[in-house]
């Protein structure tokens, strides 16, 4: 059998240094802790330097041979002989950072090793389980990957000193990419910028209100590339994918086509088209076919399949993957249609549980890839029965995890939609903001062009049913004007 890795001779470099000058300690335990030595008597002498300092005593040979006697371990790493040693084993002081990341490199490796074993072994007992399993190697793995010696709790001044630069790169970076831009400009201003990463987003409304047709909306937005110069992307967009479990991809993608052609979708769906609609159709087509655009339609998709499908993405991505076919800053955007059809990893004996364990994976989604996740969610009927049928927060079907673990819920609603004869010419709505963590609740109103399944800003005459805009104007709404939010909706 082949032998766990170990490297004693730079864990001992490691301690030597730490004898001989302990104000580096602090250095070397940004890179290591107490259990990455692989021997336990190297185990326990960097326990009794870090316990001597922390109670601000000297720290030498005599001191170090004190408090292993005191806590009766002298005899255990080998005496003082061991120590003297130790303090004389020197090859390479200055080399003692690179002699500590060998050592957290192979902690890492065993700790790995452990971890594929116990997952062999599981496999081997328990193969109707194997979903599960690689799900836990994957979290397990990326754990292994992403960890640090360092301790979990941080100062307040290192985590600004950290965050500070960000911030001066972001002023100066329009494009930075700390919020994705929804393409509407006041509610951009209302959620301090766009859509944030590590945010929930819940996007509600009542089926036929137009839910979808905004989702699909938000993550054009978002996959769209910033800027042009003769045809060719100069600034791309930020990378999006889509979760559809009830609409298949193909129809997604003839309603995005629909939407940026302003050919409506009715005449797509049933193929009357003319030469006009056709030429803006291929034009539409092309531009669009490079957008960093993912759509995934599989029916009753689990979470685990999702987080799968995601870290895949996203290391693909980093990898430059798809540079050359669809450009993109960074995975941005992931948009869920619908939670209530998500599958939870295991079964539950009441409903609102699963969606509870649901709604917090996405929120964990959200943080793990540091990407806005924007969840459409059902709304219980009862909000029909309300004078105004102007949905809160409380209307969210099986609600109470989902309105706890969103960070912004919106509520898409249309004025003529109850209307016992609806008027095609009514195209009033808007996005309530009714919950936003750290902002403000709001409406912002819009425009609905029911024909091409897209809402623009009150002021744009995209707007109005057959208005036209040459490309390049898409994002130039003006003021469309904010006007408050309504305390009882």
């Amino acid at each position: 059998m082949v032998p766990l890795p170990k490297d004693r001779e730079a864990e001992r470099v490691v301690l030597s240094r730490l004898i001989l000058t302990p104000e580096v300690f602090d250095e070397v335990s940004d890179v290591i802790r107490a259990e990455h030595f692989a021997f336990a008597e190297h185990q326990k002498v960097f326990i009794a330097i870090r316990d001597l300092l922390t109670a601000n005593k000297p720290v030498d040979l005599v001191s170090i041979q004190t408090q292993l006697k005191d806590n009766n371990q002298l005899e255990h790493v080998g005496g003082t002989p061991f120590l003297v040693e130790l303090s004389n084993a020197v090859p390479a002081l200055s080399n003692y950072l690179e002699h500590a990341a060998t050592v957290q490199r192979y902690a890492t490796a065993r700790s790995f090793i452990e971890l594929a074993d116990r997952a062999a072994l599981d496999a081997r007992l328990q193969p109707g389980l194997i979903d599960g399993i690689i799900e836990q190697v994957t979290s397990d793995s990326s754990n292994l990957a992403l960890r640090k010696a360092a301790d979990p709790v941080e100062l307040l001044g290192s985590i600004l000193a950290r965050e500070l630069p960000k911030l001066d790169k972001d002023v100066d970076d329009a494009d930075s990419g700390h919020c994705i831009p929804t393409g509407y400009p006041n509610l951009d201003a209302q959620l301090g910028g766009g859509a944030h990463a590590g945010d929930l987003i819940i996007i509600a409304g009542r089926p036929g209100m137009g839910k979808s047709a905004f989702m699909l909306n938000l993550a054009a937005n978002s996959a769209r590339p910033i800027s042009y110069v003769d045809d060719q992307i100069t600034s791309p967009g930020f990378g999006t994918c889509i979760f559809s479990l009830e609409m298949p991809r193909h129809q997604l993608a003839l309603r995005l086509l629909s939407s940026e052609s302003r050919v409506p979708f009715e005449r797509i769906r049933t193929r009357n088209l003319n030469r006009s609609d056709w030429d803006k159709i291929t034009e539409t087509a092309g531009r669009i076919a490079r957008w960093p655009l993912w759509i995934d339609d599989t029916p009753q998709i689990s979470i685990t399949d999702i987080r799968q499908r995601v870290r895949w993405l996203k290391h693909q991505i980093e990898l430059g993957k798809f540079s050359s076919v669809a450009p993109c800053k960074r995975l941005g955007s992931i948009y869920i249609d619908y939670l209530q059809l998500v599958k939870g990893d295991k079964s539950y004996p009441v409903r609102e549980q699963e969606i509870s364990a649901i709604s917090q994976f996405f929120k964990a989604l959200a943080k793990e890839t540091d990407a806005s996740v924007g969840a459409l969610s059902q709304l219980n009927r009862s909000v029909e029965k309300t004078s105004k049928k102007r949905p809160v927060a409380s209307d969210l079907r099986e609600s109470g995890a989902i309105e706890q673990d969103a960070d912004v819920i919106l509520f898409v609603f249309r004025d003529g939609f109850y209307d016992s004869e609806p008027d095609p010419n009514n195209t009033a709505g808007d996005i309530t903001i009714a919950k936003q963590r750290n902002g403000p609740q709001g409406r912002i109103p819009m425009i609905w062009r029911g024909d091409i399944m897209r809402f623009f800003p009150e002021s744009s005459i995209d707007g109005i049913p057959g208005a036209t805009l040459e490309d390049g104007e898409l994002m130039d709404f003006g003021d469309d004007g904010f006007d408050g939010f309504d305390e009882n909706p």
